[in-house]
């Protein structure tokens, strides 16, 4: 779910000055780690999500946009313990090893 930043302060008024709105587009945040690799922080945007276009902070590029698509199977809910239905994309995460 898309949602706002906070405009009670500097950035606020920035957004303003510059007639742009607060939101953020709808995203899950990842931290991947790895022995023997470098930590990553990353995110991806769901696709179609209000905002997409015009993140207020401009984070949105197009290869962290994934399309989701609703699994309505009971079988792979359990499997995966969620309910039934549910949506799932696929995306790689690739780390590197530490230097």
């Amino acid at each position: 779910m898309h949602y706002p930043i906070p405009t009670d302060g500097p950035v606020g008024e920035l957004l303003r000055a510059a007639g742009r709105h607060p939101y953020r587009p709808a995203h899950i945040h990842f931290l991947v780690a790895a022995p023997g690799y470098r930590e990553l922080t990353t995110h991806i945007f769901i696709g179609g999500s209000d905002y997409i276009d015009s993140d207020a902070v401009f984070a949105v590029k197009g290869s962290l946009v994934k399309d989701f698509t609703e699994n309505p199977d009971p079988e792979d809910a359990a499997r995966y313990r969620v309910q039934s239905p549910f949506r799932h994309s696929r995306f790689d995460i690739v780390l590197h090893p530490e230097s």
